[in-house]
């Protein structure tokens, strides 16, 4: 996946930015302040992706517990 790669959020059809995981470098930070990516810490989550128009992350909680099963 491509730092600047989006989707559209099934929720909302808004905009959805990708959750990155790990040490962020300077470049990471400049594509989180431009709403890029979404920086998700050190400990990877399910997380995928962010809609900044809902305020949710996606996938859902529901939608990840089914990518378990």
């Amino acid at each position: 996946m491509a730092e600047n790669e989006t989707t559209a959020c099934p929720r909302c059809g808004g905009a959805a930015a990708p959750v990155l995981y790990g040490l962020p470098g300077p470049e990471m930070f400049e594509a989180a302040e431009r709403g890029e990516i979404v920086l998700g810490g050190c400990e990877v989550g399910p997380e995928r992706w962010w809609c900044g128009t809902c305020a949710r992350y996606l996938p859902f909680p529901e939608e990840a517990a089914a990518e378990r099963d």
